[in-house]
């Protein structure tokens, strides 16, 4: 899949990121991405003007206001996409991990915002892996001395 960006609205303005986006579907990409849009209107009227599958991209603190999926799919785009969100909700957690580490010298009274062990398990498949791996080698430890 060949998904083509273009940043020219934020340059260039939107007819330019309308014509290259149309450039770029006759150049043979399978989904445009257009970066940037500042409003609703902008998204529709990309949409209405470039055909095919459309990606949206949801960068909070970026040029596009908050959207949900739902609005980006009413406004004609089939993908959606949160680059940035997971990592800064990681960092956040970490802030706060280590900010109470800080002040309670250790994780108690923390954990209930951490996956268990069974959960971080059961959301890895580990049981599944831990049973291949068995099934295809099985551990050899060497005789002391040989």
């Amino acid at each position: 899949v060949i998904i083509a960006r273009t940043d020219a609205a934020g340059v260039e303005g939107l007819d330019a990121a309308i014509k290259r986006a149309n450039l770029y579907r006759e150049a043979g990409a399978d989904v445009t991405f257009p970066d940037g849009l500042p409003s609703a209107e902008d998204h529709i009227e990309f949409a209405k003007k470039v055909p095919g599958k459309k990606m949206a991209n949801m960068t909070e603190y970026g040029r596009t206001p908050f959207f949900t999926g739902q609005q980006f799919q009413d406004m004609g785009f089939d993908i959606v996409i949160w680059p940035a969100t997971s990592i800064r909700a990681a960092a956040k957690l970490f802030q706060d991990l280590y900010g109470h580490m800080r002040d309670h010298d250790g994780t108690e009274g923390f954990m209930d915002k951490v996956m268990s062990r069974a959960e971080q398990y059961d959301t890895l498949a580990y049981y599944d892996y831990e049973a291949l791996d068995a099934s295809v080698a099985r551990t050899v430890v060497p005789e002391y001395g040989k």
